[in-house]
């Protein structure tokens, strides 16, 4: 089990620095920010689009470890494997949130 955290702890580091690429890229101008402005109906659209991602990613992935279906999924009959599927769940549970953040960044320096 310890192996397994010390990987999610890996892959959550690994989340921040791909954000802070992301900023370096349109901050250093290799990716070209302010797309969308002077589009409204595009500049809206991406907002929209973010705020519905942060609006249902976040709190689905904050609540996602209490449901009935995943915390059965992990019991503790079989150690080896409900390490593996509790792996399983945090990494897609890291997903959801990585996911909406990106996007969310990308998003920000699209309309900028």
């Amino acid at each position: 089990m310890e192996n397994v955290i010390k990987k999610l702890r890996l892959e959550f580091c690994l989340i921040f620095i791909w954000a802070a690429v992301l900023i370096g890229l349109f901050e250093w101008d290799v990716w070209t920010a302010g797309w969308a402005v002077g589009n409204e109906l595009a500049d809206y659209y991406i907002n929209l689009t973010g705020i519905i991602m942060v609006i249902v990613l976040v709190p689905m992935a904050l609540k996602m470890m209490s449901f009935r279906v995943v915390k059965s999924s992990y019991s503790v009959d079989f150690p080896q494997r409900s390490g593996l599927k509790y792996k399983r769940w945090s990494e897609g549970r890291m997903a959801m949130l990585a996911v909406a953040g990106w996007t969310n960044i990308v998003f920000d320096y699209l309309t900028v």
